[in-house]
């Protein structure tokens, strides 16, 4: 990468939108300026799925990519808990970062003004400051504490990872 022939510091990371763009970003890293400035996609999981990053890493498996944004959604208990579906993004889809979208929320999702309905990594609740942690919360935790700077894996299996809770 000639900016950091140049010892430029700053990454630039093009994209930052949601899966489902993944055609786009294959057009726009095929130019050639472009490319050699930046070397990484961001992405984030409101729209689409996480398999089409795969789609993408398939045709350039150099470039680097981050979940830069994502969280549960609000009023799906069942999804909002997954412990699993937050943990394996990362991993899974090549990422070695993952961003949730907002620390706190309250119950209707604010500070979100949408237009996807998304709650922080924790709900407070505006009536009595109750705290509820989603399953984002505890991902996130456990994987800090058990995953090391610089952790690699070695081949990323296909598919949703295996976990039913």
């Amino acid at each position: 990468m000639e900016w950091k022939a140049a010892g430029q510091l700053t990454e630039i990371w093009i994209l930052d939108h949601t899966c489902n763009l993944w055609g786009c970003v294959l057009c726009t890293i095929e130019e050639d300026k472009l490319h050699k400035h930046s070397n990484a996609v961001a992405w984030q999981g409101y729209a689409g799925t996480p398999d089409m990053m795969s789609k993408f890493h398939d045709a350039y498996p150099d470039v680097e990519m981050h979940w830069t944004e994502g969280g549960p959604r609000l009023h799906r208990s069942r999804l909002s808990h997954r412990l699993c579906k937050w943990g394996g993004l990362s991993a899974q889809y090549w990422c070695p970062s993952i961003t949730a979208w907002n620390l706190a929320g309250d119950e209707h999702g604010r500070p979100n003004i949408g237009p996807f309905p998304c709650s922080g990594v924790v709900t407070i609740k505006s009536q009595n400051e109750e705290i509820t942690r989603s399953g984002q919360y505890w991902a996130l935790i456990h994987y800090s504490r058990v995953i090391r700077r610089g952790a690699r894996r070695s081949t990323p299996r296909a598919g949703p990872p295996a976990c039913n809770t």
